[in-house]
């Protein structure tokens, strides 16, 4: 069984008004992990 899953690098920012979330210019990191 092969799972692939995307990470994308954020940068979580609290702010007094709430949550922002910034993306980073950076491409996602795809990890292929074969389980099993």
């Amino acid at each position: 069984m092969v799972e692939v899953a995307i990470i994308i690098p954020v940068i979580e920012a609290v702010t007094p008004t709430g949550i922002i979330i910034v993306e980073e210019p950076l491409p996602p990191t795809v990890l292929v992990v074969d389980v099993g």
